[in-house]
């Protein structure tokens, strides 16, 4: 049987995400790491499999299998492959539905709180990586020196520096008082849910 795969950055929280919604789903997927580098080069052979040469590419990225019913799909954005896993889902009971009928707007607003989040957070992080030499020393594997640390630091900071290349106009809408805002609306929301749970037992 054919299977989806899944193109993966560990650390990324909207790669999570799309896990987490595909498991939720009960959908059979492989894992392939997405290939994070400074150099587009390393990016070649997968851009070539999607048809992607020259737009912007990020993970996670869900290659679904064909089938009699349908070729297969390249979704190349999270709340996307959570969506299409949720439509997808091996549940029949609305309420294991990620995006229940009639509560999509609802859904929408937490998912753009967090995606606001983790742009400021990416965006916080890369600029660190870029100006901060601390933290690329910080993540050279421990008893890294001389030469090591020298072509270590400079490869970590190309890496960043290509974040924020990739991410930087995304990213810069995302500002800390907008976040905070953003916050304050989905804590208030949340109160809510729990108001009209505990009010209706």
């Amino acid at each position: 049987m054919s299977v989806h795969e899944l193109i993966y950055l560990a650390p990324s929280p909207f790669s999570q995400r799309a896990k987490w919604a595909l498991d939720a789903a009960g959908a059979h997927y492989t894992i392939t790491p997405y290939p994070m580098s400074p150099f587009y080069m390393a990016e070649l052979p997968l851009r070539w499999r999607i048809g992607n040469l020259t737009g912007k590419m990020t993970a996670p990225i869900l290659i679904t299998a064909a089938d009699d019913k349908q070729p297969s799909q390249v979704i190349m954005d999270s709340t996307g492959i959570a969506k299409w896993a949720d439509q997808h889902s091996r549940s029949s009971t609305d309420n294991a539905r990620l995006f229940p009928e009639g509560c999509e707007e609802e859904v929408d607003r937490w998912v753009q709180a967090v995606d606001q989040a983790s742009s400021w957070l990416r965006q916080g992080l890369a600029n660190a990586g870029v100006n901060n030499p601390a933290v690329t020393a910080a993540l050279l594997p421990p008893g890294t020196s001389g030469l090591g640390a020298l072509i270590g630091r400079n490869m970590v900071r190309m890496s960043f520096t290509r974040v924020v290349k990739k991410y930087g106009p995304e990213d810069s809408k995302a500002d800390q008082d907008k976040v905070l805002r953003r916050d304050l609306l989905v804590t208030s929301m949340l109160l809510a849910v729990v108001q009209r749970a505990w009010c209706s037992r």
